[in-house]
Parts: structure tokens; sequence; C-alpha cells
């Protein structure tokens, strides 16, 4: 009840209805006494189910130490595995429970196993249709038991048939619009499933040229209504960020790439977040380059908000549009978000 920073380390304390270990010396705020149990060790609190708090880093190194070996061993497992193994077969092999297990691969790679099987088995498939595999082959090299397991679902999988895939993608159809902004020229492309890139630049030709390299073989159209109105959504945006945008994105990545851009999403407008900040924040704390590469790598400009990410000293760090953009677009989000809270007295 004291939150005695002396404390720490001698005991931690889980919370029944939240599901989350603590140190003694954590701020949050204090739960009901009937709601509390103790434990020694960060570890035995996991081991009951409990994960870590990340307010006041309730994990220890060995816990974090243990955490990451249960996901490469899990990850090993699942590779290994023509078919999606079971989650109770794998949590027997981790000597831990299913639901743990789930939990903490869930938060390391932003999937289920059972997802990470299904996204290993579309790289094979896609890596074998590139080498120029036949697409009956590239289909069972993958691990798929019958090519009908891949065209019964074609778009969810390579976002067209395999055949079309293994041409280069020749019909796949995109398209794209301008618009003019403070920070140059904006263009924004899209699929059929949402929005694949947004760039800035000096001009068409330019930005053109980018989006041709991203897309070797895809028929590029111009712009549509549904793409306009999502255009002058972006635009106004960048001009006075009122709030988030949340359009429909079809962005392309690996898997550590994909939960960075989801956990990017998640920064309010107004505020902002150190690199290793975000990487504790995705429960890899010594992967802050890694985070930094998957924001440099980022296809979706102001939509996946990684200029809100800065260094540990509040320095920009650099921005894949310049510095200046960065600076500009945060300063216009800290305005906004002033105001707001003025606005409602907070």
């Amino acid at each position: 009840m004291r939150r005695d920073p002396a404390a720490d380390g001698r005991f931690f304390y889980a919370v029944r209805t939240t599901g989350v270990y603590c140190r003694p010396s954590c701020p949050s705020k204090r739960p009901r006494r009937e709601n509390v149990l103790l434990f020694a060790t960060a570890l035995s609190a996991e081991a009951a189910g409990y994960r870590a708090c990340r307010r006041c880093g309730a994990e220890s190194e060995r816990a974090r130490r243990k955490r990451a070996e249960l996901i490469e061993s899990t990850c090993r497992l699942i590779e290994a595995s023509v078919q999606t193994p079971r989650l109770d077969r794998l949590a027997s092999f981790a000597q831990t429970n299913k639901h743990h297990l789930l939990r903490t691969f869930k938060t390391a790679l932003g999937m289920t196993p059972a997802g990470y099987h299904r996204w290993l088995r579309r790289k094979k498939l896609e890596q074998g249709l590139g080498r120029g595999e036949s697409v009956d082959s590239a289909i069972y090299g993958a691990g798929y038991g019958s090519p009908s397991r891949v065209y019964e679902r074609p778009a969810r999988l390579l976002g067209m048939t395999p055949a079309v895939y293994a041409r280069g993608a020749p019909r796949q159809t995109i398209r794209y619009g301008f618009a003019t902004t403070e920070f140059g020229l904006l263009m924004v492309a899209a699929t059929q499933l949402g929005i694949c890139a947004i760039e800035f630049g000096r001009d068409r030709e330019e930005l053109l040229s980018l989006l041709q390299r991203r897309f070797v073989n895809a028929e590029l159209i111009a712009t549509n209504a549904r793409l306009d109105a999502w255009i002058s959504a972006i635009a106004a945006h960048v001009a006075e960020p009122v709030a988030d945008l949340r359009l429909p994105l079809d962005v392309r990545g690996t898997a550590f790439q994909k939960k960075v851009w989801d956990e990017l999403q998640r920064i309010p407008a107004g505020l902002t977040v150190s690199y290793s900040e975000l990487a504790r924040n995705l429960g890899e704390p010594r992967a802050a380059r890694a985070v930094a590469k998957a924001c440099a790598c980022n296809p979706a400009a102001v939509l996946i908000p990684c200029h809100r990410v800065v260094g540990a000293d509040g320095s920009l760090r650099g921005y894949r549009w310049g510095e200046p953009v960065k600076s500009r677009l945060l300063a216009k989000e800290k305005r906004a978000f002033d105001s707001r809270k003025k606005r409602s007295g907070c």
C-alpha cells in the first residue's frame, strides 16, 4: 500500500481482474485486496498466467530471457511442422500452459501460432512462385495439401490467384491520385482492399516512378471516386490534423514490421514516443534499432504515423521525407492536441 521501492524484487503482486502483475512500487491505481495475489518472482506470476505491467516494468531480465527462449523455441517447432501444430502440443513441448503460450506469442509477434504457420506457408508459396516453380510444385512445396486449399482463398493469400502471381501480377490493379500540400505533392495509391502507398515528392513523374518500382507489373490506373475521397481526407488531415484518420490499409511487410506499424497507429496525435519506448511497448526492449528500420520502411505516411517516434532525448532522429516535414507535422498535431485539451477544460 505504501508503494515502497525498497520492496521491489522481493515480491510481485498480481491482480485477478486485470491479469497483470506489478512491482510493489507501481504507481497504478491500487486494486481491491480480494483481487490480489502475491508471487515471489516474476516467472512464477507469468507461469500462473499473468502478464507484466508495462507501466512499472515488472518483468525481470530473467523473465524476459525466458520469454524470448519460449518464443524462439516455439517458432522453430512451428517452422519444422508440415501441418499446423496444435496449441496444446506446442505448450506441452514448451512446458507451459496453452493460455500463457498463446498470450505471450501474440504479444511478441502480433499473431497466433496458427497464424504464424499460415504466414510461413504463404511466404514459401510466394518464394516458390517467384523462383519460377510450377504452380502445383510451389503449392505442395509450401505445405498445402492440395491446390484447392489455395484457390479457394486466393485474395487472402496472395491478393490474386497463384498463376497470376507467378506471372508478376500483370492484372493487379492499383489506382493512384495526387493532391498538393504544404509538404510537397502528395500521392495516394490503393488496391481493392485499401491504401497501399502514401508518398510525398516534388512532381508526378518522381512519385509514379516510385510506385512502378514498388509494384513492378501491376496495372496503374488513375483515381476513382472512392480514392478521391480518401485523398481529400488525407490532404485535409495534413493541413489540419484535428483527429486521427481511420482509412482501410493494404500494406505488406514482415510480421515484425506489421507489428510495429500497428503499434504506431496506437500513438495519439499530439504525443510522441521514443524508439526504445516503442520497442518496450512491443515487448521487445532490445529491438530499438529494428523498430527504427520498420519505421523507415513505412509505406503509408501519416496514416501510419512514424513521425511520432523520436529519439530518447527528444531529437527528431531523421525522417523519410525530411526532418523539417517531421517537425512541422508534430507541431501541427501538438497545437491541435493542446486546443482540444483547452476546450475540454482538462
